[in-house]
């Protein structure tokens, strides 16, 4: 991980046409240069600038809660699959709420939410 992570291989791996997770790597010199979407890919990273569900702080707690819905469904515990859905967006929305980077309320108390 030392090495994948150090600044000369993100550096490499972006020349090569990869999106590096170094932020040395980000910020050198030329790096908007390597690729036709890295000046986007630069900008779109930095904090409240991306919409993209995969670069939310909070993904892993979100999608655990969409997972968790989707196989309750799968698994039969629950048989209307709009209920599935709506439990991974209430779940979601609180998540969001909660860490402050919405200020819309989930429509329920997410707490209160079961799944079978």
């Amino acid at each position: 991980m030392k090495w994948w992570y150090s600044e000369k291989t993100q550096a490499e791996f972006a020349a090569r046409g990869g999106n590096p997770s170094v932020k040395a790597a980000l910020e050198a010199p030329g790096f908007e240069d390597l690729q036709p979407h890295f000046r986007a890919f630069k900008y779109m990273i930095q904090n409240n600038r991306s919409r993209d569900f995969w670069h939310d702080p909070n993904y892993s707690e979100m999608l655990a809660a969409q997972q968790e819905s989707f196989n309750a469904y799968i698994a039969d515990i629950i048989t209307d699959p709009m209920e599935a859905l709506k439990y991974a967006a209430v779940k979601q929305q609180g998540i969001l709420y909660d860490a402050g980077q919405t200020d819309i309320e989930p429509s329920v108390d997410p707490g209160s939410l079961t799944l079978g």
